[in-house]
Order: C-alpha cells, then structure tokens, then sequence
C-alpha cells in the first residue's frame, strides 16, 4: 500500500538542451478517443493541457497525432499506469515513428494491471528521430512535449492512500 499526497503528483517538466531551439517542430493536434484538440505551436516546448481530460478503457483505444511539417518528426507517448508519478515503469512508454508529413493513426493497448482512475499521458515529438524511453522529461533540442490527464476505466483498483497535509491517519494498517 502506498500513502500519497492528496494534490497533483509531481511530474517533471520536460527542458531542452538550448532555449532557441523551440519553434517549427510541435504537435498541432491530437485525438485519442474522446479528446480532440488542436494544440499548436508552445512558446516553452511544454504544455500541460489540464482542463482536457482523456477518457480510455483498458484494451484497445484509438488515436491520431499531426505534427508540424516542417520537418520530420519522431512521436513518442508515455502513460503513467501505476499512477506513482513518473513514467520509467515497464510499459508505460509507446514509441511510434518518424513522420515525414501527415498523420500518425492507429490503436494503442491499455493494460489490464492498469490502476483504474486520472493519471498522466504525455506526447512527445523530436525533430528526425523517436524520443527515446528515458527521454520524458526532454534532454534534447528540436521537439515538444504535451502532458494530458487520462481517466482509464477497468482497471485494477487503486490502493493507494490518498492524504492532505490536514488530515491524520487515525488507523493502524
């Protein structure tokens, strides 16, 4: 069982090796199954479109990312499964491919060891080549990453112990 705080985990915010490499390679829109949104050009490299929320099953769940084409642009998504905060646990990472132009479309699988309930999606592109696995919170130049809520339904239960710092825990576990 784990305690965790009752706010938003802290997902790290993703950087780029230099500033003034931001512009030209950025996801311009994005549908998974219920959401879509065209998200455009970031001035940071890093959005987190929180009033938007995904709303996923376990199995098979559809999606489609369009890129800027300016040029081409390696996709990548990463889902927090086990809702702890970040995304290096076994997978929680979708690498896709390079995109020369156009749409990326296809299907995405949903485990069911998933914990049901709102947890993280980020979406990543990177000019040329697929961010890779360890690449969720950025380290390189030319790219974009978006971070979406997802609430996925038929899961595994939550055993997580969710507190505020006004709360006390009264019971022994």
């Amino acid at each position: 069982m784990t305690v965790l705080n009752a706010t938003e985990l802290p997902y790290c915010i993703p950087v780029f090796i230099a500033s003034n490499n931001i512009g030209n390679d950025y996801i311009s829109f994005v549908n998974i199954n219920s959401l879509n949104l065209a998200s455009g050009e970031s001035s940071t490299g890093y959005t987190y479109f929180n009033n938007s929320t995904i709303n996923a099953n376990v199995g098979s769940n559809t999606m489609q990312f369009i890129v800027d084409n300016t040029y081409d642009e390696g996709l990548a998504m990463w889902i927090d499964f086990n809702q702890d905060g970040d995304f290096n646990d076994v997978n929680e990472y979708y690498p896709f491919a390079v995109l020369t132009s156009g749409a990326l479309t296809g299907t995405f699988i949903i485990p069911s060891s998933a914990i049901s309930g709102i947890t993280r999606l980020r979406v990543a592109c990177r000019r040329n080549v697929v961010p890779a696995a360890n690449q969720t919170c950025g380290g390189y130049d030319y790219g974009e990453f978006e971070d979406y809520k997802i609430n996925i339904t038929g899961g595994v239960a939550n055993t997580n112990i969710l507190w505020t710092p006004s709360t006390y825990l009264t019971s022994a576990l």
